[in-house]
C-alpha cells in the first residue's frame, strides 16, 4: 500500500475509528466544531472530517485534528493543508489517544516553536504553512 494512497487513507481511519476513546475524541470534537456554527463535510479522498468555519476557542493556530478530525476557523481548506492534516490523523492512528501528550510534551519541549516539533516535522512543515515553500531563483 503507497502511503497517501486512497487505501492507505482510509485504513488509517479505520484505525482511529477502532479505539473507542479516539472515537469518541473524534465525535465530540466535530460536534464541539458543528456547536460553534462550523460545516461539517466528509473528505472521501482523504477519508477524514473538516470542519470549516469554527470558533477559534476551538483549535490552535490554523487547525487541529483530533483522530479523524480536523477543525479550523478558515472558510476554505487548502489541499497541502488537508495533506498536513492527514497525517496527523495517521499519528492519531499509530499512538491513540497517547498522541494527545505525546503533542503536548513536545509543545513543551520545543517551547512552541513549531518548526523544530517532531510531529509537526513529520506532518510536513510547508504543507502545514509552518514554513515558506522554497521558491526557485531565476538563472
Amino acid at each position: 500500500m503507497r502511503l497517501g494512497s486512497r487505501a492507505h487513507h482510509w485504513l488509517m481511519t479505520a484505525l482511529v475509528v477502532l479505539d473507542p476513546i479516539t472515537l469518541v475524541l473524534s465525535v465530540g470534537y466535530a460536534a464541539a466544531a458543528a456547536a460553534t456554527g462550523a460545516s461539517v463535510r466528509w473528505d472521501p479522498g482523504r477519508a477524514f472530517v473538516v470542519c470549516t468555519g469554527a470558533s477559534a476557542r476551538l483549535h490552535g493556530g490554523g487547525g487541529t485534528t483530533v483522530g479523524c478530525v480536523y477543525v479550523t476557523s478558515a472558510t476554505d481548506v487548502s489541499e497541502p493543508v488537508r495533506w498536513h492534516e492527514s497525517r496527523h490523523r495517521d499519528q492519531w492512528a499509530i499512538a491513540g489517544p497517547l498522541f494527545a501528550a505525546l503533542y503536548a510534551e513536545e509543545v513543551l519541549r520545543t517551547r512552541k516553536d513549531f518548526t523544530r516539533n517532531v510531529w509537526e516535522r513529520w506532518a510536513g512543515l510547508v504543507d502545514g504553512g509552518y514554513v515558506p515553500a522554497p521558491t526557485t531563483e531565476p538563472a
